[in-house]
């Protein structure tokens, strides 16, 4: 243990309390974030598909530069009702920020099996036809497997 000469309290003190400063902070930033929400309750934007790519991905190079991919990934549950048997199809807009997913997105095809894991987000966008406001619900793609 090393003491400083100044004020005489030791290293490992002052980062005993310099942890705890930022353990406080720390909780302080959770409760703000969580404001409203039962106690020990945390948010979580986590979604996991496995499906096939419906059409061709398609790819835009940003303003800055930056490449993003699209695809659409159809999604089947099956459900049986009165004896019969149904399929309800799904289909999800994926949307490739990533480099390395792009580059993952650009090897797949029109109904090739596909595995993403991601966030859900949702941005707003103007019709450029009826001048008016639409909100889209997207994926933003943490993941990309061919299957």
């Amino acid at each position: 243990v090393v003491s400083t000469q100044s004020t005489g309290i030791t290293t490992s003190t002052m980062q005993a309390k310099s942890l705890m400063k930022s353990r406080f902070l720390l909780r302080a930033q959770e409760a703000s974030h969580n404001a409203g929400t039962a106690p020990g309750f945390e948010f979580i934007n986590k979604v996991t598909l496995r499906g096939t790519v419906q059409g061709a991905p398609r790819f835009r190079t940003a303003q800055s530069g930056r490449i993003f991919g699209s695809f659409t990934v159809r999604t089947s549950q099956n459900f049986q009702r009165d004896g019969q048997v149904f399929t309800k199809d799904t289909w999800h807009k994926v949307v490739a920020g990533n480099e390395r997913i792009v580059e993952i997105a650009k090897g797949l095809s029109e109904n090739s099996g596909v595995y993403v894991e991601g966030v859900l987000q949702t941005r707003k966008s103007v019709d450029a036809e009826t001048n008016q406001e639409r909100r889209i619900t997207e994926i933003f793609a943490t993941r990309v497997e061919p299957v």
